[in-house]
């Protein structure tokens, strides 16, 4: 499989539009909720090439693994529904730290309304206030939805090329989070 890597620059996300969504930070456990399966299960109904997304995976992502600390974020309407969740990471690799999206997933009704860009802003926001100058990205080339929002926001940011690195490999850390629930 093909496996596209863009690089943000943290410092920029001020560049996002500043949309009327409301954001905010959510821990493991809320990812277990039922406005998160509900969220996931909508998701999962698109035929867009996204193999199905668990609640208890993206939970257990957040948790953790040695050298690596994991935050997320929802955006939420007023009556609560879930309408989105991201998440950055920070790793620690050859003695420096790296920052990364490991996932980001938006209600399909609520996609094109500024939510993702919301949520991005939101991460970029926190990855330059932890010190990062840059967060990486990585999609498959066979997700085009995907594919077609990183490199908005890629533009958006300033990022040095929408599609920065293509390379052929198994991404081990995805199998974390896209088993169905049992």
């Amino acid at each position: 499989m093909t496996v596209i890597v863009h690089r943000f620059p943290a410092h920029r996300s001020c560049r996002l539009t500043d949309r009327a969504v409301q954001v905010m930070v959510v821990s493991a456990t809320d990812l277990e909720s039922d406005g998160i399966a509900s969220l996931l299960a909508a998701a999962s109904l698109e035929d867009d090439g996204f193999p199905p997304l668990a609640a208890k995976g993206l939970a257990a992502d957040v948790r953790g693994r040695s050298g690596r600390v994991v935050r997320a974020w929802a955006a939420v309407r007023a009556d609560g529904t879930v309408q989105g969740v991201i998440s950055l990471a920070v790793s620690t690799v050859g003695g420096n730290r790296r920052f990364s999206v490991p996932w980001l997933v938006v209600d399909p009704r609520d996609r094109r309304r500024g939510v993702g860009e919301a949520l991005v802003r939101v991460a970029l926001a926190a990855a330059e206030e932890a010190g990062a100058t840059d967060v990486g990205v990585e999609t498959l080339a066979s997700w085009g939805p995907a594919r077609a929002f990183w490199a908005r926001i890629a533009r958006l940011t300033g990022a040095a090329g929408a599609e920065h690195d293509r390379r052929d490999w198994c991404s081990p850390s995805a199998e974390s989070f896209l088993e169905p629930e049992a």
